[in-house]
């Protein structure tokens, strides 16, 4: 299946989503914070990244920018409580983020 890189920086956001893509199939690769992650996305390919929007040192949507430069057909997921009205990435999903929601989600845009 796909390799996943999971951005929060909630512990247990992390290993609810971690334990949801496991159950799929999925690889997963976790990160607490938008500068971790970046450094994760420039040493391994990824082929989805899940991203929260309030995080330190990188916000998700200066997150989402990097990404795209350099990878622009990688697909992201948002997922926040409080999403901003421009956020670049390919969907949004709301906290809290139903199971099926986001297995139906990462589907779609795997299939792209």
């Amino acid at each position: 299946m796909a390799k996943v890189l999971i951005v929060d920086d909630e512990a247990l956001v992390r290993r609810l989503l971690e334990a949801i893509l496991k159950m799929e199939g999925h690889k997963v690769v976790m990160a607490s914070d938008g500068m971790t992650a970046l450094c994760f996305f420039e040493k391994e390919h990824f082929d989805l990244v899940i991203t929260d929007f309030e995080m330190p040192l990188l916000n998700g949507v200066e997150l989402i920018l990097r990404i795209k430069e350099k990878s622009p057909g990688t697909p992201v997921i948002m997922i926040s409580g409080n999403p901003p009205a421009e956020h670049g990435a390919d969907a949004l999903l709301d906290k809290p983020i139903p199971h099926n929601e986001l297995i139906n989600k990462i589907a779609d845009l795997l299939r792209k």
